[in-house]
């Protein structure tokens, strides 16, 4: 497995939904935003991986796994 992850820190409250995947964006142009998120998502998913995320304490962590598949 190959694990990328990342950390953003952050000051206001996130804006979760709980029937979305990811929190919402604070911007005006909410359909602009996220774009990054989806595509990430299905990269992950197209390699056998998956994409996930937690947020505490100011600090916003996604982490990216993908299997290590070696073609011969």
């Amino acid at each position: 497995m190959l694990l990328l992850e990342v950390k953003n820190s952050y000051l206001e409250p996130l804006r979760i939904d709980k029937n979305a995947e990811f929190p919402r964006t604070d911007k005006e142009d909410e359909e602009g935003h996220g774009i990054g998120y989806r595509n990430m998502k299905a990269v992950a998913e197209k390699y056998q991986g998956a994409i996930e995320w937690q947020a505490e304490d100011g600090v916003f962590v996604l982490s990216v796994m993908l299997q290590n598949i070696s073609h011969p």
